[in-house]
């Protein structure tokens, strides 16, 4: 009767550990969400900014930062694969309040998704705004050569030396190449 006890002592005792352990499992698998899902919340303002830059150069600069904030978003989501992976084992084996680590992964994933979808939107928010600063900037450089050459045409004119034809016709047979270069 004794040793049946006992027995019956340390089965449940096994078992009591094994739910120790598995809370422990769960416990760590939500705090690992709580962290990661801290960390996209942290993420978010940074690809939900509406700084385009107010020059190519700043642009460019907020496209580096972008990179790296890309950067930490697909880091994050390697972390976020060998939670879901876990946690699914978890599921799987229906421990402890497996409903609720179910939703919170799907809340997680959900967090992730959009937040890689606001990182591609401002990626392209950016790349926009760096192609109409490069415009602007070619359309300024082409002003100011265009407003060069009127310049020294009007000073070869306003000589209206003979000698000054063959420079002045000069001139602009190479002027014609040059606009059609640009």
């Amino acid at each position: 009767d004794i040793v049946e006890r006992w027995n019956a002592l340390l089965a449940q005792l096994e078992r009591r550990r094994q739910a120790l352990m598995s809370l422990n499992d769960l416990m760590t698998l939500l705090r690992d969400i709580e962290t990661l899902s801290a960390e996209f919340t942290a993420l978010e303002p940074s690809v939900r900014s509406k700084d385009m830059g107010k020059h190519i150069l700043g642009v460019q600069d907020l496209l580096q930062k972008h990179d790296l904030v890309e950067s930490q978003i697909a880091a994050q989501g390697d972390w976020l694969a060998n939670i879901v992976q876990t946690g699914s084992d978890y599921v799987r084996g229906k421990g402890e309040q497996h409903e609720l680590l179910s939703r919170k992964l799907s809340e997680l994933e959900a967090q992730y998704e959009s937040l890689r979808s606001l990182a591609r939107q401002r990626r392209e928010g950016l790349e926009r705004a760096r192609q109409l600063y490069q415009l602007i900037q070619d359309h300024e450089e082409e002003e100011h050569w265009l407003a060069e050459q009127h310049q020294v045409c009007l000073h070869i004119l306003a000589n209206r030396a003979i000698p000054a034809t063959p420079q002045l016709h000069r001139l602009f047979k190479g002027l014609g190449p040059a606009v059609q270069g640009r």
